[in-house]
């Protein structure tokens, strides 16, 4: 089940993605590399760009890292989760500032 599908704020900016499988493949590889794993493949990640064309926002990320928190309470032990979680809170903060300038960009 891929929950924030059912998630009322972010079910409209994940209703862009056209190739869930892909998608899949990707952020899964993704956020093993971003958390310490080592890379299988050559992906080039641009999540600026995707997410801003999303409508990315503040509160979208807010409710993206509480369910994802979930997820990691329920798969992992607390202390690894919060270590993770802290992770996660530098990354969609990284984010949410790269986002922000694109949005003074387009408007300045």
């Amino acid at each position: 089940m891929i929950a924030f599908k059912y998630t009322p704020t972010l079910s409209k900016p994940f209703s862009i993605v056209d190739h869930w499988t892909e998608h899949k493949e990707k952020i899964a590889e993704f956020w093993w590399v971003v958390l310490g794993g080592i890379p299988d493949n050559s992906y080039k990640y641009t999540p600026v760009n995707k997410h801003f064309s999303a409508g990315f926002t503040q509160e979208l990320l807010k409710d993206w890292k509480a369910l994802f928190f979930e997820v990691l309470t329920s798969h992992l032990p607390n202390d690894l989760a919060q270590s993770l979680q802290s992770r996660v809170n530098l990354i969609g903060g990284n984010l949410l500032m790269q986002n922000d300038r694109l949005i003074q960009k387009t408007l300045g």
